[in-house]
């Protein structure tokens, strides 16, 4: 079934490390939340207003106003939250308050 999340966001991510055996590699496992605004593939999507957090969404979603979203849209919108949640790990293990990149991550 193709569903669509719809409002990919740094708050819907949760992620946590684990180890079958101690002494073993740490395997990081990832779960996306926060389905409410979902769509199925065929379910009639009007795009009355735009939904989810505007900081990741498509530029295709924020140029224009009537394209329902699609796959692409949501893929899109992992990309921007790959680059925002990078710089924000950077700006605590590299730089300091007064860098670039804390100010680009907030």
């Amino acid at each position: 079934m193709d569903i669509l999340h719809r409002d990919i966001s740094d708050g819907d991510v949760l992620h946590y490390r684990h180890c079958d055996k101690p002494g073993d590699t740490a395997t990081v496992t990832a779960l996306l939340l926060d389905w409410d605004l979902a769509k199925c593939k065929g379910q009639e999507q009007k795009r009355r207003e735009r939904t989810g957090t505007w900081f990741f969404h498509s530029i295709n979603i924020l140029s224009t106003s009537m394209n329902p979203q699609c796959k692409l849209d949501d893929l899109e919108s992992f990309v921007w939250l790959v680059i925002y949640l990078f710089f924000r790990f950077l700006r605590r293990t590299t730089y300091g308050k007064n860098s670039g990149a804390y100010q680009l991550a907030d």
